[in-house]
Formats: structure tokens, C-alpha cells, sequence
């Protein structure tokens, strides 16, 4: 409001950590995408197990 040293340093500082937020934000959807990909990968090599269902006994 008084447009003073230590509030513009705030801003600039609420700036750099909406970067930063955003940033993550980004990194987590891409984990995200990644992670599904590989799901649906264990999925599949699970499915082409022969036998996938039969429990052996020792």
C-alpha cells in the first residue's frame, strides 16, 4: 500500500514463489503422466504371465 522498499521485496519474493509453486506443479504432472505409463506397463507384463491367477503351494 505505501509501495515501500520491504513491500516490493515481498512482491518480488511472492513472485519467485509462485514460480517456484508452479514449477512443482509441472513436475508433478509429469510424474503423474509418467507413473500412469508405467502402470499400465506392470499391467500388461502381469497379464501375459502365464498362469497369473494359480497359486502354488510349497
Amino acid at each position: 500500500i505505501t509501495n515501500d522498499a520491504r513491500e516490493d521485496e515481498m512482491d518480488e519474493n511472492l513472485q519467485a514463489v509462485s514460480g517456484i509453486v508452479g514449477n512443482l506443479r509441472h513436475m508433478a504432472m509429469d510424474m503423474s503422466t509418467e507413473i500412469d505409463s508405467q502402470n499400465r506397463q506392470v499391467d500388461r507384463i502381469v497379464n501375459k504371465r502365464p498362469n497369473r491367477n494359480k497359486v502354488e503351494d510349497f
